[in-house]
């Protein structure tokens, strides 16, 4: 694992890139807080597939820019796992805009894999899926798996929302995570 320096600004500690595994595993409890908070309110508050779909990704936007902004670069599984998110060139903390870039380009890219819903079939106000809808929601969904499986391969353990903002995320210790 390429270990890097950070600079004064962000936190005087060597640490290194985010591994893949670290990533899915904070990346899946996100999903799992995120998934709760939307089958609690937002399913319970929309009626309509296209609504609840777009509420679902704004939800997920707002998280990922606030915490970015707001939480030193760690969602609340970032920080479980130990990670966060810092400029790519300097690893200080990450902007305003780097925080928003960041936030949007993952959300436009679930918000592609919510586009299937528009093929599925509704009867009696329930939808349901067959095998021709089930095709689709593997398609609209591949920019979105290509965005978390792209860490695997990629020299910086970039994901491609990453390169979008010009961000890394660094394995940190717990307590620099917080900072």
């Amino acid at each position: 694992m390429p270990t890097l320096a950070l600079s004064t600004s962000a936190v005087s500690a060597t640490v290194g890139l985010a591994s893949f595994w670290r990533r899915f595993s904070g990346f899946l409890i996100d999903s799992v807080l995120l998934g709760g908070f939307n089958l609690l309110l937002v399913h319970n508050l929309v009626s309509s597939v296209g609504t609840d779909s777009l509420l679902t990704v704004l939800v997920a936007f707002i998280y990922g820019d606030f915490f970015m902004s707001f939480g030193g670069g760690a969602t609340l599984g970032m920080r479980a796992v130990g990670t966060r998110a810092v400029n790519e060139s300097d690893h200080a903390r990450l902007t305003p805009l780097q925080a928003f870039r960041r936030a949007f380009a993952y959300s436009a890219l679930l918000f592609v894999g919510s586009l299937y819903h528009a093929h599925t079939t509704t009867v009696n106000g329930v939808r349901t899926l067959d095998n021709n809808d089930l095709l689709f929601v593997y398609l609209f969904n591949i920019p979105h798996f290509l965005d978390i499986l792209w860490v695997a391969w990629d020299d910086k353990k970039q994901a491609l929302h990453d390169k979008f903002a010009h961000t890394v995320v660094l394995h940190t210790s717990r307590s620099t995570a917080r900072s």
